[in-house]
């Protein structure tokens, strides 16, 4: 019998993940009060934002898919953040002044750009989560043949053809529109 080493490490972080539905209401939470009083949606009274958002962050984390989408995309959102501010930082570096770069952000291919990426990481989150479900709707007959329309069109859709063409398509639609647009 082969004895496994437990030996502690500074640098074990494994008891961190007993905390991450802790760690993900605490993230939610911020990043809606932040929201919330930022773009003052439902008003300036704080405690409307705080109870709106301690209620958003609850629901988030009881319901496991909710969940299971937030922890794949805070990864990316994360890295795809990381690199539009890597990307400003080097501009700034290279003399570009700050009101041009606001200015680029606020040209609508840019923040549709931000936009696309955005659903398209929403997209992947979902059909990481979502995506075995809909497969797994098939009634398989004894020749072995899903009978269900909607495991196959769960097949279709959830294709990485069928993804990979989309995400074309759209930059092929925004590249047009871009070209197409007048820029003063």
């Amino acid at each position: 019998m082969e004895l496994v080493n437990k030996m502690a490490s500074p640098l074990d972080l494994g008891f961190l993940s007993n905390f991450s539905n802790l760690f993900l209401a605490l993230f939610l939470f911020v990043a809606a009060y932040a929201t919330l009083t930022k773009t003052k949606i439902l008003g300036e009274n704080k405690t409307i934002n705080f109870i709106a958002a301690m209620m958003l962050a609850f629901l988030v984390v009881i319901s496991p898919a909710a969940s299971e989408m937030i922890k794949i995309l805070t990864p990316a959102f994360s890295f795809f953040a990381f690199v539009l501010i890597t990307i400003v930082v080097l501009f700034m570096f290279v003399g570009v002044k700050a009101d041009s770069i606001t200015n680029a952000f606020r040209d609508p291919a840019v923040y549709w750009f931000i936009i696309v990426v955005f659903l398209l990481f929403l997209l992947y989150a979902a059909t990481v989560v979502y995506g075995e479900r809909i497969r797994g709707l098939t009634v398989t007959s004894e020749e072995g043949v899903d009978d269900s329309v909607v495991a196959s069109a769960g097949k279709v859709v959830f294709h990485p053809k069928v993804l990979t063409g989309l995400l074309i398509f759209s930059i092929i639609a925004f590249a047009i529109r871009y070209m197409v647009t007048e820029h003063s």
